[in-house]
């Protein structure tokens, strides 16, 4: 297996995984709560493929989340570049998935299952940018290494 193969396979279970035990935390104290986690984040990932996806250099292309296959079965493809407020209501959006479930299990005392979660989804946009954006070519993608926002600092 080659190592974009990994990186795909890595990139979509790990988010799997989050998504999976996000809504399993969340079915432990409701039945209601990871109904609308699960349709909340499939909502984010399709709001990803059109508002990102879209204008990236992997329109059409493998990529390292499928997104720019998927995007064009749904959407045509925009302009490449940064454009706000795209870029930030989608940043937005990916903190609203990974925060979602904390709240909620804070309020049923299970802490331990909250600190999992965090751990667990924070440590997949760590990966993410480790095997995903640091391999990447969108090169106006602030979270890319080799992008010129990056280097302003």
């Amino acid at each position: 297996m080659d190592k974009c193969a990994v990186n795909r396979l890595v990139n979509v279970l790990g988010l799997a995984i989050c998504l999976v035990f996000g809504t399993f935390t969340l079915y432990l104290h409701n039945n209601l709560l990871p109904l609308i986690y699960l349709i909340f984040s499939v909502g984010v990932i399709f709001a990803h493929t059109y508002l990102y996806c879209t204008r990236c250099v992997y329109y059409g292309k493998e990529c390292y989340i499928f997104g720019g296959l998927i995007s064009k079965m749904f959407f045509k493809g925009r302009h490449e570049g940064p454009l706000d407020p795209d870029d930030s209501i989608l940043a937005s959006l990916w903190l609203l998935v990974a925060m979602f479930p904390v709240p909620f299990l804070l309020y049923y005392e299970d802490y331990l299952l909250t600190a999992v979660f965090v751990a667990l989804f924070w440590g997949w946009f760590f990966l993410h940018g480790m095997t995903a954006c640091s391999n990447c070519d969108n090169l106006w993608c602030g979270l890319n290494k080799k992008s010129p926002s990056r280097r302003r600092g």
